[in-house]
């Protein structure tokens, strides 16, 4: 599982279908869901009304205006509801008259579908007031062009067009997901429930190994820290002893160090135990010693780990 940060289920939205069972959850705005969720965090008796100020819709990367906002009420308090998505269009004036021109399409419409079945509604004459469909598409810009005859009403003709196409669709919400290994109904609160649960373990596992690495370096500085209070008598016993093997319980004796540490200090180049080298090592030791209290001490506070 991905350690992520924000509760990406909610966010970038999921369908799928099992057996017997399906999910669908629409994608949302990440910085109104990150501060829904602070607020959540901050008062576990916030209310669903209070979330729908912070958060109030969904939020399609494709546009469109969400309307119908009740089912998104029930969505957030259940996992069930629905809302209707409409394209969004704006009038252009021209030397010929008006242009309807639709620039905002529901979340997976196919444009080329949509300007096919316009064109077929032109040429059938169900769209009595326009007199010609284009495609002035650019990259990364919806502009479907719609002519009108003059003396037509912009606004009766769009509602003529989310009557015959799906430039007005609607989605139905099914937060149907998987708690532990068990699928049950999810409502936000659920969501930010278990989100947070899985947050606090991430980062208490992410800082846990962290301390372990630390404490093992730390515990390494501490065996050269000792072995430069008596560096004289380390490098003679270092230098006297026939091999590693005779060194080690030598220097373990001489520092009151253990194994592994007396074996990192014969690892160690005999240069860097003098000049520069020795404030290098002691100032790495502050840092690491710094690192290991802060790490414990974010295991021991649990808005730390929030």
């Amino acid at each position: 599982m991905l350690p992520v940060s924000y509760p990406n289920i909610w966010i970038n939205g999921v369908d799928g279908i099992a057996v017997g069972m399906a999910t669908y959850v629409l994608p949302h705005n990440l910085d109104e869901t990150v501060d829904a969720l602070l607020a959540w965090i901050a008062n576990r008796q916030i209310t669903i009304d209070e979330i729908l100020k912070i958060m109030p819709g969904p939020d399609f990367p494709t546009g469109g205006i969400v309307h119908e906002l009740n089912g998104y009420r029930d969505a957030l308090m259940t996992g069930k509801g629905r809302v209707r998505v409409r394209a969004k269009y704006f009038i252009e004036k021209t030397k010929r008259g008006e242009s309807l021109i639709i620039n905002e399409l529901p979340y997976r419409v196919n444009k080329a579908t949509l300007h096919e079945k316009l064109v077929f509604l032109v040429k059938e004459k169900i769209l009595e007031d326009v007199v010609s469909v284009r495609d002035e598409s650019a990259k990364g810009e919806i502009r479907l062009v719609l002519d009108l005859r003059k003396g037509s009403y912009p606004e009766v003709v769009f509602n003529q067009i989310l009557a015959q196409t799906e430039a007005a669709t609607t989605f139905s919400y099914n937060v149907m997901l998987l708690d532990g290994k068990r699928p049950r109904q999810f409502g936000i609160f659920d969501i930010f429930d278990r989100f947070y649960t899985f947050r606090r373990e991430v980062v208490t596992r992410r800082v846990q190994y962290q301390l372990r690495e630390a404490s093992g370096r730390l515990h390494t500085l501490t065996g050269f820290i000792r072995a430069l209070s008596k560096l004289d008598e380390t490098i003679a016993t270092i230098r006297s002893s026939k091999n590693s093997e005779v060194a080690n319980p030598a220097l373990q004796a001489l520092l009151s160090i253990d194994h592994s540490q007396a074996k990192e200090i014969l690892a160690l180049q005999l240069s860097r135990l003098t000049g520069l080298q020795i404030d290098d090592i002691r100032a790495e030791f502050d840092t690491v010693t710094a690192k290991v209290a802060d790490l414990e001490d974010i295991l021991a506070k649990e808005q730390r780990v929030t």
